[in-house]
């Protein structure tokens, strides 16, 4: 009767340790909705050639191109590194340039029309 009661016990005490792995969180529906939206964004870009910047649930932020879609993460790759990116981390994508390249690109822009203006009107010429 002892041997039964200990092997009970034991086992018990088995049960109660490993259980928390198998408890692993799932996720809520809206979190599943986000990830299935984030994964449907990703997969939807037309070209991977364009800059993508991933604003992760921690508020750091990732740049890069996108090299490779899998279903549980994808990897964005800059002239340096390879990040893995799981979907679950994600909280904003954003695609292209940034406000900053844009004002730049803005400016040089508009001080080459100048100079154009300039160097074919005969007035800069005298």
């Amino acid at each position: 009767m002892k041997k039964i009661l200990a092997s009970i016990l034991l086992s018990l005490m088995v049960n109660l340790v490993c259980a928390p792995a198998t408890w692993t969180q799932q996720p809520s529906g809206k979190e599943e909705k986000r990830v299935r939206k984030i994964k449907k964004e990703i997969a939807g870009l037309e070209r991977w050639d364009d800059p993508v910047t991933v604003k992760l649930q921690d508020g750091t932020r990732v740049k890069g191109h996108i090299g490779e879609v899998a279903d549980d993460h994808f990897v964005l790759s800059d002239s340096r590194h390879h990040t893995r990116v799981d979907y679950s981390q994600v909280k904003d994508v954003s695609v292209g340039f940034g406000t900053r390249t844009k004002i730049g690109a803005a400016i040089a822009g508009g001080v080459f029309a100048i100079l154009a203006v300039c160097l074919i009107s005969k007035g800069c010429r005298e």
